[in-house]
Parts: structure tokens; C-alpha cells; sequence
């Protein structure tokens, strides 16, 4: 009898060291990843700011929006050519960070927001930044499922009164960064492609035709995709994802409207697209329309 009240005395006691500082005790990285779904709000980022956090107040309007990676808009504009520049398309390429879908968690009070980005320019991946810091500098990036590991960080750099992000990453062991500038969205439909880039930076403006003579509309390419002034056309897309048969710069404007663009200083030639059949490795066809910009 005594024996047995000794075990179970000692099994008492080891119960409530487990409980008290045993293996399953989290730590903080690991009590984000267990802290359970009903503690987790969403909630608006108005009422973030609201909560008092200066952390919310000073990082949401300086990194929400738009970003494209640096390299590939310094190759587009290089080149200018999205064919070219396509070589840059590798991994993350455009970021959108989305402060309007924020994650809330209670038990620790940390809040998240949601970044979005367009892999390899035809797939997307999603991450969660944690906003739960003292730091002007950097901030903690998790995996979406909020798994213990780290995704990586998220640098903000100041270059000549522009803002940067630099976003370094940690996947299997490997260690990857990357530069991001901000590019102003000019259409409302969420894409985390990379055609708007090119309507952007390199064709929006005014053009007038040259060839054919004939043609005296002023052509308005703009950088949400819409068209004026070009035949019966209303719309235009650039390709950006050059897979498949596809080995020169590509407009298409709808309806048979597919051409192969270049652009000779401020000269916008359009060429009859045509179809890959082995041999030369190019779509471009005859000439068929050019246009001269007229304002930048």
C-alpha cells in the first residue's frame, strides 16, 4: 500500500510538470500556428489603426498596393520588349499586398495581412505579413497555413524618395531576394499577371498612323487595356507568359486583331502575327500598320 501511494504520488506530480513546462508548451512562433480558428477575426484594417498600434499606422500605407520586381521593369524598359524581359519572370515577379483582408489573432494580438504573388508569371502563392513589430525596418513573413516556419522577411528601402521592398525568402534551406517597386494599378480587375506592366510602362499614349496613309484617327492606347481610334477595336492585351509557340512580342486586340510589336524609337510597328511552324524561331509576319507616338 505504501508503495503503490508513493507511485501515485510521483505520477501526480510529473502530470503537473508537463503541464507546467512539459514539450507541449508553445512558444511564441508556435502559439500563432495553434491559436485556434475562432480567435482568428478578420477584420478591416481601419479597425487595426483604430486599436491605437503606431506598427499599423506607420506600415500599411507604405507598403499596401502594387509591386513588380525591379529587375524585370529595368529590363522591360531596356529592351523594350516583353519578350525579352521575360527572362526576368522567374519566381515571385509581381506582389500585391492586400490590406483590405486582414487576420486578427486574439490570443497573441498580432495582426496579419495577406500578400499575393504571381509565380513564375502563370501560377500564385499567398503569404501572411505580420504586422506585430517594433521595428521601421523589416517585418516577418509567415507561410498562409501560418506553418512554424518562416517564409522570410520584408525590408523597406528608401532610393532617392522612392520606396523599394526587398523581400528575402527561405525555402528548403535556399535563400533567395528580391527588389520591388510600386506600380500604380490603372485597372480595377485583380490580376497577379503581368500584362498590365507593359501597357504601362511602354505603351500607353496618343498615336498617329503612318502607314497605311490612308488611316487619320488618333490611335489612344491606355493602361487599362482599352483602346480608341484603332479600326473597330476596343480592347488590346500584351503577352507576358511565353510559353508554348510563342517566340516574339505578342498584342492581341481581339476578333483576328493579332499582331507582333516592336517598337523602333517612337515608332510602334505592328506586324501580321503568325503562327509557329517550325524553323526560324519568330511570329512575325509582314508589316502591317505603324504608328507614331505622339506624347509620352
Amino acid at each position: 500500500m505504501k508503495t503503490s501511494s508513493w507511485r501515485i504520488a510521483v505520477s501526480v506530480v510529473c502530470m503537473w510538470l508537463s503541464a507546467c513546462v512539459g514539450p507541449n508548451r508553445q512558444q511564441p512562433d508556435e502559439a500563432v500556428a495553434a491559436a485556434d480558428q475562432s480567435q482568428r477575426d478578420s477584420v478591416s484594417i481601419d479597425e487595426l489603426i483604430a486599436r491605437g498600434d503606431s506598427a499599423y499606422r506607420y506600415w500599411i500605407p507604405r507598403i499596401k498596393g502594387d509591386w513588380v520586381a525591379q529587375d524585370y521593369v529595368e529590363e522591360l524598359l531596356r529592351t523594350k520588349s516583353a519578350y525579352k524581359a521575360a527572362r526576368y519572370c522567374g519566381g515571385a515577379t509581381t506582389l500585391v499586398i492586400d490590406t483590405m483582408r486582414t487576420m486578427y489573432d486574439t490570443v497573441n494580438r498580432r495582426a496579419f495581412v495577406y500578400a499575393h504573388t504571381g509565380w513564375n508569371n502563370h501560377e500564385g502563392y499567398s503569404f501572411l505579413i505580420d504586422l506585430a513589430t517594433k521595428s521601421k525596418n523589416s517585418l516577418q513573413l509567415f507561410h498562409s497555413q501560418l506553418e512554424k516556419e518562416r517564409y522570410g522577411e520584408l525590408f523597406l528601402l528608401i532610393n532617392n524618395r522612392d520606396t523599394l521592398l526587398k523581400v528575402i525568402s527561405h525555402e528548403e534551406g535556399v535563400e533567395d531576394q528580391r527588389i520591388y517597386q510600386k506600380l500604380m494599378r490603372a485597372s480595377k480587375e485583380y490580376d497577379l499577371g503581368l500584362s498590365h506592366v507593359p501597357a504601362q510602362l511602354l505603351m500607353q499614349s496618343n498615336y498617329k498612323f503612318v502607314e497605311p496613309s490612308n488611316l487619320q484617327s488618333i490611335v489612344v492606347l491606355r493602361p487599362d487595356g482599352s483602346v480608341n481610334g484603332f479600326l473597330e477595336y476596343t480592347n488590346y492585351g500584351i503577352r507576358t507568359d511565353f510559353t508554348g509557340p510563342f517566340y516574339s512580342d505578342y498584342i492581341g486586340f481581339g476578333q483576328g486583331g493579332d499582331f507582333v510589336w516592336q517598337f523602333s524609337g517612337d515608332t510602334l510597328k505592328l506586324y501580321d502575327f503568325i503562327e509557329y511552324q517550325g524553323g526560324a524561331q519568330t511570329n512575325q509576319g509582314p508589316l502591317r500598320y505603324k504608328l507614331l507616338r505622339l506624347n509620352r
